[in-house]
C-alpha cells in the first residue's frame, strides 16, 4: 500500500539472521508486536523468535492472509527461516571437514616417514610435507612427477617387477635406492599397497630412509669380522649361549679345538655336557650358576672336555652375560675358549714327579714360579721366567716376592701370593687370573696366571704357572666392545 516502509533487517536471533518486510509504516519490532494480536506473535517481547508449534503455523498465515497483505510477510519469513536453519548446518558440516583434513593434514606432515600416494599411471598425485626434506624437490614439483624418476638409476629393473606384484593385490614390503633431486643416493625401504579412493586406485607407499640402519649394519658386520679374525688369531673358540631355549652356537674353531674338522654352528646343551668330564661338570655348573645369580664378578673356569679322538682336553672358559628381560631374567650369554691342555699337563707333571721336574721346567714356553709359601719368596724359576722378564740369571730373581714381578699400583701379598679380587675359585685348588706385571727395565705386560699348591721336595710351596697375553687383549677388548654393540642395538 501507499507508505510502506522499504525491507530492512530488523533482528537476530539464536544464530539465525530474520529479516522483517514492514508495511503500513511498522518499521520496529515493537510496532509489528503491537499490531499483531499476542496470540499469534511472531516475536517474544525480547525481541528472540517465539516457540510456535509447526501445526499452528500455516493457521496463523492463513488467517493473516484474510486481512490483507501481511499474510504474505508470515509465510515469507517462515519459509526464509528454514532455508536459513538448512544452510547453517550444511556450513557446520563443511567446517568439520575442513577442522578434520586440517588435522589429517598436519599428521601427515609431522611424521619422520614419507607418505606419497600416486595413480594408475605411477605419476605422484599426493604427498607429505617431509618429502620435500628427503628428496630436495618442492612439494609442486613433486606432484605428478613419474615415480621411477625418484628411483636411482642402477635400482631402475625391478620397478616393473614390484609393480606387477602390487597389481595382483598383495601388499609389498621391499628395499631399494632412490635419488634426490641433487642427484645423490639413498636407501629405503617401502610398504607399498593398492588403495580405493572415491572409485579411484591409488598406490599407497610409505617411504623410511633406512641409511643410518645401513650404516649400523655394515659397522656390525665389520666389528664381526674383526672379532673373528681377532679370535682366530688368539686361538681361541666362541661359543654363544640361549639360557632360554638351552641352544648353543660353537665357531668352527672351538670345534677345532676339540679335534672335530667340521662341527655343527649350533647344538644343545645337553650335547655339550655329554662332552665334559663328568668329574668336572658339577663345578662348571656351579661356576655358571654362581655367576648368573651374582655370587661371582666374573665367570671363568678350567675343566675337561672330550675330544674327536677320545683324548681329555684341560679348557679354560670365560663367560659374559649380554641380554636380560624386562624382569631382569638372563636370556644370554657369550664367552670363549681356550685349550690350556699344555699347560696342565706341565703342572701336573710338576706336581707328580719332584725328581724329574726341571726338565719340564724348563720345556714350557710358560713362566714359572716356585714361592715358599711361609715366607713368599720366590726359591726356584724356569728358564721361559727370565726370557719373559728379563733377567739374565736366577740369582737377580731368587729371594724376591710377587710385588718385584708386578706393576705398581695392583693388589698384591707381601708373603705368599694369592689371586686378586678379581679371581675366581677352581677345582683342585688352582686360581686363575689376569694380571698386569712388570720385566727388569720396568715395562709393563699383560699375563694370565694359574695359581695353585704343591708339594715339591716335601715341602708346600706355590706353583705359579704364567703366559703373556699382551697379544690377546687387543682381541678381547675389541670383543667388548662389540658385546657393548650388542646390548645397545635394538631387533629389527
Amino acid at each position: 500500500p501507499d507508505g510502506a516502509a522499504p525491507n530492512r533487517p530488523a533482528m537476530s536471533a539464536a544464530g539465525v539472521t530474520v529479516w522483517l518486510v514492514t508495511f503500513w509504516g511498522l518499521t520496529t519490532c515493537a510496532e509489528a508486536e503491537t499490531a499483531i494480536s499476542p496470540a499469534h506473535r511472531l516475536w517474544s517481547a525480547g525481541a528472540g523468535l517465539a516457540h510456535v508449534e509447526a501445526s499452528s503455523l500455516p493457521i496463523w498465515a492463513l488467517a493473516l492472509l484474510t486481512l490483507g497483505g501481511g499474510a504474505l510477510l508470515a509465510v515469507g519469513g517462515w519459509l526464509f527461516l528454514r532455508r536459513q536453519n538448512a544452510g547453517r548446518e550444511q556450513r557446520q558440516k563443511e567446517a568439520q571437514r575442513e577442522a578434520s583434513s586440517q588435522r589429517f593434514a598436519h599428521l601427515m606432515d609431522s611424521l619422520d616417514d614419507v607418505i606419497m600416494i600416486s595413480n594408475e599411471q605411477r605419476r605422484v598425485v599426493e604427498v607429505n610435507r617431509r618429502a620435500e626434506a628427503q628428496y630436495g624437490y618442492s612439494l609442486a614439483e613433486l606432484r605428478g612427477i613419474e615415480l621411477s624418476l625418484l628411483r636411482a638409476p642402477e635400482a631402475r629393473a625391478d620397478f616393473e617387477e614390484t609393480r606387477k606384484v602390487m597389481e595382483v593385490g598383495k601388499p609389498v614390503l621391499f628395499q631399494t635406492i632412490h635419488r634426490r633431486k641433487d642427484g645423490s643416493t639413498f636407501p629405503v625401504e617401502i610398504s607399498s599397497r593398492w588403495v580405493t579412493v572415491g572409485g579411484e586406485q591409488l598406490s599407497l607407499g610409505i617411504i623410511r630412509d633406512i641409511t643410518g640402519r645401513r650404516q649400523a649394519e655394515e659397522a656390525l658386520r665389520r666389528s664381526e669380522e674383526r672379532l673373528r679374525f681377532a679370535l682366530e688369531a688368539a686361538t681361541d673358540g666362541l661359543w654363544d649361549w640361549d639360557l632360554a631355549t638351552g641352544d648353543l652356537y660353537l665357531s668352527q674353531r672351538y670345534w677345532e679345538i676339540l679335534g672335530h674338522k667340521g662341527g655343527s654352528p649350533s647344538t644343545g646343551r645337553d650335547h655339550w655336557e655329554r662332552m665334559v668330564h663328568p668329574d668336572d661338570l658339577p663345578q662348571v655348573e656351579q661356576t655358571s650358576a654362581d655367576y648368573i645369580a651374582g655370587k661371582t664378578p666374573v665367570c671363568q673356569c678350567e675343566y675337561r672336555m672330550r675330544s674327536q679322538n677320545g683324548d681329555w682336553l684341560w679348557v679354560l672358559s670365560r663367560g659374559k652375560l649380554v641380554a636380560r628381560d624386562a624382569q631382569g631374567r638372563p636370556l644370554r650369554m657369550v664367552g670363549t675358549l681356550s685349550d690350556i691342555t699344555h699347560r696342565h699337563r706341565a703342572e701336573a707333571a710338576l706336581v707328580a714327579s719332584e725328581r724329574s721336574y726341571r726338565e719340564l721346567f724348563n720345556a714350557t714356553t710358560e713362566a714359572i714360579f716356585i714361592y715358599d709359601v711361609a715366607s713368599g719368596e720366590v726359591v726356584d724359576v724356569n728358564e721361559p721366567m727370565l726370557r719373559m722378564y728379563g733377567y739374565g740369571s736366577k740369582e737377580e730373581v731368587l729371594g724376591s716376592t710377587a710385588a718385584a714381578f708386578s706393576a705398581e699400583g695392583q693388589l698384591h701379598l707381601q708373603k705368599a701370593p694369592a689371586a686378586p679380587l678379581n679371581s675366581g675359585q677352581l677345582g683342585s685348588g688352582a686360581r686363575v687370573f689376569e694380571w698386569q706385571a712388570r720385566r727388569k727395565n720396568g715395562e709393563r705386560f699383560w699375563v694370565e696366571v694359574s695359581l695353585r699348591r704343591a708339594r715339591i721336595g716335601g715341602q708346600e710351596r706355590e706353583l705359579a704357572v704364567v703366559r703373556a697375553i699382551s697379544q690377546r687383549k687387543p682381541a678381547e677388548a675389541e670383543r667388548e666392545r662389540l658385546l657393548a654393540l650388542l646390548e645397545r642395538t635394538p631387533d629389527f
